[in-house]
């Protein structure tokens, strides 16, 4: 059986944990708007790590987790939001990467 997190606490200490332990996967689309964007895979990953929040997110999900947009900042101080699915399967806690894009600065 395939689960994810339920709170957004829970999705932010999972999701930043398996991008820690290597445990993620990146989408096509991912990878199309690294390169729309101007972004690549490191500043995703900085700024899930240095993530301040999770949302839930409305995509559906592909491998029956949960979906959320994660908020944080990559290591040259854009404020990127990351949609991912968190999700269990036997081999543990999973993210995938689902899309990004740059925050506008208020």
């Amino acid at each position: 059986m395939h689960s994810g997190p339920i709170s957004a606490a829970e999705a932010l200490r999972w999701i930043k944990a398996a991008v820690r332990a290597g445990r993620y996967q990146g989408t096509k689309h991912l990878m199309q708007r690294l390169v729309q964007r101007g972004l690549v895979l490191l500043d995703v990953l900085t700024a899930i790590q240095r993530g301040s929040r999770a949302e839930p997110y409305s995509a559906p999900p592909r491998q029956g987790g949960t979906c959320w947009r994660v908020h944080g900042q990559d290591s040259d101080g854009r404020k990127l939001a990351v949609g991912v699915e968190a999700y269990k399967d036997e081999r543990g806690e999973w993210t995938l990467l689902c899309t990004v894009f740059e925050e506008k600065r208020r």
